[in-house]
């Protein structure tokens, strides 16, 4: 089963659950206020009841008094009061019909007929009273005392006063057993909801053991898997078998781990080719150069021969041939030499170590030697690099030779400065030469490009190429702001935090590819 359905399933009971027990805390509740709204209507009966009582004894006493005593004022209250004990049938009439909806109507009828019943006791009381107070006032007062007696005692009013007492009890009884089963229903609400609360609680644990069982220890062990994965255990992941989402999810990744698996052995053995080629392709240069340089200095000899020893046989014009084919020569040989540094660009050569470029600088610019006209200036304090101190000069020597050598102003300056953006140091060597135009702003990176077909400086076309692959191989880039004839802005960039250097791997990588044969085979060019 997924675990989605599982979850789903408990919180959906939980949710049953607790539906359920709000319905009996609100019934619990509805009852408790019936039961309440009962007692207090009950006690408004007892109330009515009580008041008229009253109101009929005080009467029945009015009308003694005025048998005794023979005071008008009593008779006049007597006859006052009669209104007043109507008012009062009427208050408890009114009384009944408001009383709730829920109350059977069964109920509500008795009472009604128990007010007409003393209601109509009441009437023979008056009635009597009326043959009482006519005996009296014909002179027969001892027959009207007789009678009041035998009316308050034995008829009427005690039948009304009984029938009061008797409404009152069954009122107290009434509302005695409406509490009594009131509290009999809360209990056992009570009980239900605690059993419910508990079921409630038990199955919230049993829900939380669940999730722990079924994701909780799964996703530890898809964790465990893929540590495991990464320190190179590829089928760690197959180890896991159930059939939910986080099962769905082992065998995803663990497919997509079998394709990059399968993605990586491809690319070593793409980057194996590559490296051997790349070997093989140092090597021919090394070889080539080699091979080159010998008829080279062969040349070079026979014309420093025949220079030194036929310069009385030659003109002027086979003189100048001469010294035509030694700048060819010498040209030739820049070329291999250019080749070779090109190809050495991209080898690393030792560890990388602090480079305090306020004192690799000034070294640079001395060895240069620029003439008179042409200043050097280092704007701002420089930073220290980590990298290689011969590679970080070629690059400055390269750019400052070049700016140095096309100088076209009486007046030359060279600028140098850095700042710091974005993790990089951006360095920039400014002139005030000839300039670039933009359209040669990439050209003039590419190996042997120069901006002109006849150089008249003899450029191989070879530095700005070695430059540009130094640069990049430590992770920076470099770019050219400028325009012809306002001068020439070099920018490049260098990543400030080299602690990991994917090219000295690379390389290291690429020199330990070599065979020991072809180390020997170097030798010095």
């Amino acid at each position: 089963m997924k675990i989605q359905t599982r979850l789903r399933i408990g919180f959906g009971f939980m949710f049953a659950l607790m539906m359920v027990l709000a319905t009996l805390l609100l019934g619990t509740g509805r009852l408790s206020n019936e039961a309440m709204q009962r007692r207090e209507e009950s006690f408004g009966q007892q109330l009515q009841m009580e008041r008229l009582n009253l109101l009929v004894t005080r009467q029945v006493s009015r009308l003694g008094d005025y048998l005794l005593s023979g005071d008008q004022a009593n008779l006049e209250k007597f006859l006052a009061m009669q209104a007043t004990v109507l008012e009062a049938f009427e208050q408890w009439r009114d009384s009944v019909n408001t009383e709730v909806e829920d109350f059977d109507d069964e109920d509500e009828d008795c009472e009604f007929d128990v007010i007409e019943t003393l209601e109509d006791q009441y009437e023979v009381m008056l009635a009597d009273a009326k043959t009482i107070l006519e005996l009296h006032s014909s002179g027969r007062e001892g027959q009207a005392v007789e009678m009041f007696l035998r009316t308050a005692h034995d008829g009427p009013g005690d039948s009304f006063q009984e029938t009061l007492r008797e409404q009152i009890a069954d009122e107290e009884d009434e509302v005695n057993e409406v509490l009594s089963r009131t509290n009999r229903q809360y209990v056992a609400l009570r009980w239900i909801s605690v059993s419910l609360v508990g079921l409630g609680f038990v199955s919230m644990v049993l829900l939380l053991a669940n999730v722990a069982r079924r994701i909780i220890g799964p996703l530890g062990r898809l964790s465990h898997a893929t540590e495991c994965v990464k320190q190179g255990d590829w089928d760690a992941l197959s180890t896991i078998e159930s059939r939910d989402e986080i099962g769905e999810l082992a065998r995803s990744i663990q497919d997509r781990v079998n394709d990059l698996r399968s993605e990586m052995q491809e690319r070593e053995k793409v980057e194996s080719h590559l490296r051997t080629l790349n070997a093989e392709l140092e090597q021919f240069a090394y070889v080539v150069s080699h091979d080159l340089k010998a008829p080279l200095r062969g040349i070079r000899n026979l014309v420093d021969w025949i220079i030194s020893d036929y310069a009385d046989k030659l003109d002027e014009d086979g003189q100048e041939q001469m010294t035509l084919l030694d700048s060819r020569v010498q040209r030739m040989h820049d070329l291999i030499e250019g080749i070779l540094q090109y190809s050495r660009a991209g080898r690393w050569s030792g560890d990388e170590v602090a480079i305090d470029l306020d004192d690799l600088l000034p070294g640079i610019i001395d060895s240069l030697a620029p003439p008179a006209h042409i200043q050097v200036a280092i704007e701002d304090t420089m930073p220290t690099l980590q990298g290689n101190p011969t590679r970080i000069s070629q690059v400055f020597q390269n750019l400052l030779s070049n700016a140095i050598k096309y100088m076209d102003k009486p007046q030359g300056n060279i600028r140098i400065g850095c700042t710091a953006q974005d993790g990089f140091w951006r360095f920039h060597i400014t002139d005030n030469g000839p300039g670039i135009a933009p359209e040669f702003h990439e050209k003039v990176f590419r190996i042997f490009q120069t901006l002109s077909a006849k150089d008249p400086f003899e450029s191989t076309g070879i530095g700005l190429s070695v430059v540009k692959k130094i640069i990049q191989n430590h992770g920076g880039r470099i770019w050219i702001e400028s325009e012809a004839g306002r001068g020439c802005t070099f920018c490049f960039t260098y990543p400030q935090d080299r602690s990991e250097n994917p090219y000295a791997a690379a390389a290291s990588a690429q020199e330990a590819s070599l065979t020991s044969d072809e180390q020997n085979r170097r030798g010095p060019v």
